[in-house]
């Protein structure tokens, strides 16, 4: 049965009694080396640091104890989902923070599984977050919102039931922070969402017990996972969506090579950010930052390589656009543009100013090949490397890459097809860190590593496939998921970190 203190907790608060309590000094935020005092739990998962765990006294059921050995993806998965059903019993028992504690581990085993991009890993954060607003904890389930509303659009999600029940935690939230109006709007865009899902929510009417109640979500079975699978159920669906968006032999050259000046400005943004040692824009972006670069200067793109497949190199008048104001831009990174034998062999017959301009650029190279087959097979034959007045380059181990392909292979073939394109990718420059653009995806891989995952989005300049439009439709150039990127920890002890 639930504590006095819980079953107060529990009670149905009016949006003034919820403002008036959030003003009081906030309870201890969950931590892992600061939880507690008789029982400590060492859980050792996949490498990761031991991490002291001390429980407070009680008849609470303990945390499952993780063999004490590395664990594979599935039985990681596994675990993280029994701890996060154990997270929902605990909540449902007015012990909120016991399932705190348990959707704060489980979020940390699905990170060092590099699993974060699930369902599991979504529901654990939405699972803290109403944790956090029981516990009187803002801040903390502020942190945990804002994860999750990112990592939903990151991952094509915006539709999702996960995302109804976010809304309804921030409304809930905006009363605690006493600001009615941004309650209002997301109890709007919640009601909205939960009765385009058929859910009956309770949010269609005014404050009641429904509407106060934070949404802690629902059970999560494991899901089976292939041997050798990297991506997750929900990285293979956002990025298939973008597939088979149209018949490659039913467009013209014309139309195959459609480009526009400017179209893909987000990917330079995005690079000067990593190359601003200086620009200390978030989190996220210093830690991507951190895993990309040696610890090397690269002014300029200095010892990057760059490769754009597809770039619309046979497009008469402006060949390669987009692949030039990388070139031009960072002047000491290797650009390499590789695309069909046709469209090497109209680039040729582009307008003089153009070709010229575009073959001015000394980092400038172009690679004749096709994106599905593997880069590295195809670089190493001298003849596929068209211009004759400068050596072919070689990528050597270590060297950061960066990898576009949007409005190219991306929409014109099947997820058959790219799936295995992307693991050969990653096979192909294992030794290399890679920064991957998959259409409006940004995938990053570790040096040393096959395993890549979705941590963030450019935005939709660029991809209004009928108009040449540079509308970002209200997004910034680029977004990185910190949940993605950033080890789960508690708000207070990510700020003192970074």
């Amino acid at each position: 049965m639930p504590s006095d203190e819980a079953a107060q907790i529990n009670a149905v608060e009016t949006p003034a009694q919820i403002q008036e309590n959030a003003s009081r000094p906030p309870g201890r935020f969950v931590r892992f080396r600061k939880y507690g005092a008789p029982a400590l739990l060492t859980v050792i998962l996949c490498g990761a640091v031991a991490m002291a765990i001390q429980f407070t006294a009680g008849n609470n059921p303990p945390v499952p104890a993780a063999p004490q050995r590395t664990l594979s993806t599935s039985e990681s998965v596994k675990f993280a989902s029994r701890l996060h059903s154990e997270g929902l019993t605990h909540f449902a028992a007015g012990r909120f923070r016991e399932a705190a504690v348990d959707f704060q581990i489980s979020r940390i085993v699905l990170f060092e599984a590099e699993y974060t991009n699930s369902r599991i890993f979504l529901s654990a954060l939405l699972g803290g977050s109403a944790a956090a607003i029981r516990l009187k904890e803002p801040e903390e389930a502020a942190g945990l919102l804002d994860q999750l509303r990112i990592a939903l659009r990151s991952l094509g999600m915006s539709y999702d039931i996960l995302q109804a029940d976010c809304d309804a935690n921030l409304a809930i939230l905006a009363v605690m922070r006493g600001d009615f109006a941004e309650y209002e709007r997301h109890r709007e865009r919640a009601a909205d969402l939960y009765g385009r899902l058929g859910v009956d929510s309770g949010f269609s009417s005014e404050w009641n017990e429904t509407a106060s109640a934070p949404r802690v979500g629902r059970d999560v079975p494991a899901p089976d996972i292939a041997e050798g699978s990297d991506l997750t159920p929900e990285e293979k669906n956002r990025l298939m969506s973008f597939t088979s968006a149209y018949n490659f032999y039913r467009h013209s050259m014309d139309i195959r090579n459609r480009t526009y000046q400017g179209r893909h400005e987000d990917t330079n943004i995005l690079i000067r950010s990593l190359l601003d040692q200086q620009k200390q824009v978030s989190q996220p972006l210093n830690i991507l930052r951190r895993n990309f670069f040696a610890p090397v200067g690269h002014e300029r793109g200095r010892e990057m390589f760059f490769i754009d497949i597809g770039p619309a190199l046979g497009n008469l008048s402006m060949p390669a656009i987009t692949t030039e104001a990388v070139a031009q831009e960072f002047s000491e990174m290797i650009v390499v543009a590789l695309d069909l034998p046709e469209a090497v062999e109209r680039f040729q017959y582009a307008w003089p100013a153009a070709r010229n301009r575009l073959l001015s650029n000394g980092n400038f190279y172009i690679l004749r090949g096709d994106g599905r087959l593997g880069l590295k097979e195809q670089a190493a034959k001298s003849e596929n490397w068209i211009l004759t007045d400068r050596k072919p380059p070689a990528i050597l181990s270590g060297q950061p890459v960066v990898i576009r392909l949007a409005n190219s292979i991306d929409i014109y073939e099947s997820w058959d097809v790219i799936e295995p394109m992307i693991r050969k990718i990653c096979l192909d420059f294992k030794d290399n860190p890679l920064l991957f653009i998959f259409n409006r995806s940004i995938l990053f891989k570790q040096e040393k590593s096959v395993r890549i995952k979705i941590i963030g989005y450019v935005s939709a300049r660029g991809f209004h496939h009928n108009e040449e439009s540079f509308d970002r439709m209200g997004e910034e150039p680029y977004t990185l998921s910190p949940s993605a990127l950033m080890r789960p920890e508690s708000e207070t002890e990510a700020k003192q970190v970074y």
